[in-house]
């Protein structure tokens, strides 16, 4: 099964804004992941509680496909809608993680999820 098929909400089509957005405010120096992840908050199962208690209402979940881009998707979810994304994504036996970044519609808080069931805090203002 294809990853973006499991990514709730409203699919945008025009996802190279947003993607760059992210990616510029990441890593503005085209650092290695292996350099930046060190400087990230590892929160994992603490995402729900900082989620819960944002006053966000939206959010984007971009997936960035590791060789092909045309699989690459963005889409707009709701609070709840995110929540059980990582629900159902996240942290049990069933499941490793996904390598998807998840934003606030304002890019103010930024987390990037991986593949190994981490979730780290990358941006938070």
């Amino acid at each position: 099964m294809e990853v973006f098929i499991l990514l709730p909400g409203i699919n945008i089509k025009d996802l190279t804004t947003y993607q760059n957005r992210i990616n510029e405010i990441l890593n503005p120096n085209n650092e290695s992941y292996i350099k930046l992840i060190k400087e990230w908050k590892l929160i994992n199962t603490e995402v729900y509680d900082i989620i819960k208690e944002l006053h966000y209402n939206n959010y984007y979940i971009l997936y960035e496909h590791p060789v092909h881009e045309f699989k690459n998707r963005l889409s707009e979810v709701t609070k709840k809608e995110l929540l059980g994304f990582i629900h159902n994504n996240f942290f049990s036996a069933e499941n490793d993680g996904i390598d998807v970044t998840i934003a606030t519609k304002d890019f103010s808080v930024i987390f990037v999820c991986n593949h190994d069931d981490e979730i780290y805090i990358a941006k938070s203002s």
